[in-house]
């Protein structure tokens, strides 16, 4: 699983970015906002106007039309209501929100039975945005046939990395196990060279001032080093994965007994 953290607000980027991913033979499913199917083929991003909502949920016109002029006052579009309000828009998820924002206060009512189905989906509502929207962030999850580390893995990281820049500039993450491995893959080979060059240049130091000797102190960090591949040969030969974790511990320990030994 790989989560895709992107600035809330855009749903057509969204979905998008959700119909483009899963054309790809890498991902098994996604979801999020724009994929979420709520009722009668209409997902929770998609736009609606107030006949369409009316006739969804069982809202009379008339009061649909109060409503869209409410949200479109309190959201800054007066052009809307200028321009006719029985054509104007609004995703599903927001009219939704703002819907249960009025029932909340009483703005609006519904009867017994239309009410009972209303708040069940006011449930499902609220469990959608506790997942998958913040009021900064919309996620979207993609589920990946491929192994959870592996060059082919990383390789289609960067392509939903690239998928998602076409449609947003920056300020966007694509986060999980896979890309914590990748990004620990890519970085460990220089952090692991900066570390044994300095480990060895110190251990030589001590060395040089415990022995008073120059050759000595090469001698001992040759052993220890050519004992340090011995070690690891092995689980390379024998196609035996390794904890990285276990490969610095057991560097770090080897390293720091060279020089008790050595002094001993």
């Amino acid at each position: 699983m790989v989560a895709l953290l992107v600035p809330s607000g855009n749903y057509d980027a969204e979905k998008a970015i959700l119909n483009r991913l899963s054309e790809y033979p890498e991902v098994k499913s996604t979801m999020g906002l724009s994929s979420i199917e709520i009722m009668d083929g209409y997902t929770l991003t998609d736009s609606v106007t107030p006949r369409q909502l009316s006739e969804l949920i069982g809202l009379d016109y008339e009061v649909a039309e109060v409503l869209y002029g409410a949200y479109a006052m309190e959201h800054n579009q007066y052009g809307e209501i200028l321009g006719g309000i029985g054509e104007y828009g609004v995703p599903l998820f927001d009219m939704f929100l703002y819907l249960k924002t009025e029932l909340d206060e009483r703005n609006i009512t519904f009867e017994d039975g239309d009410m009972a189905e209303i708040s069940d989906m006011f449930e499902q509502l609220e469990r959608a945005k506790a997942q998958l929207q913040t009021d900064n962030y919309s996620r979207m999850v993609v589920y990946l046939t491929l192994p959870e580390e592996g060059e082919e893995t990383y390789a289609f990281l960067s392509e939903i990395r690239n998928v998602i820049g076409d449609y947003y500039e920056d300020d966007y993450y694509v986060v999980g196990n896979s890309t914590s491995s990748r990004d620990l893959s890519a970085s460990f080979a220089k952090d692991n060279l900066i570390i044994s060059l300095l480990s060895a240049f110190f251990v030589i130091l001590v060395l040089l001032f415990t022995f008073q000797s120059a050759g000595l102190p090469v001698l001992l960090i040759l052993v220890i080093q050519g004992s340090i591949w011995i070690n690891f040969s092995i689980p390379t030969l024998t196609g035996t994965p390794l904890y990285f974790l276990g490969y610095l511990i057991v560097n770090a320990i080897m390293m720091g007994a060279n020089i008790d030994y050595a002094i001993v």
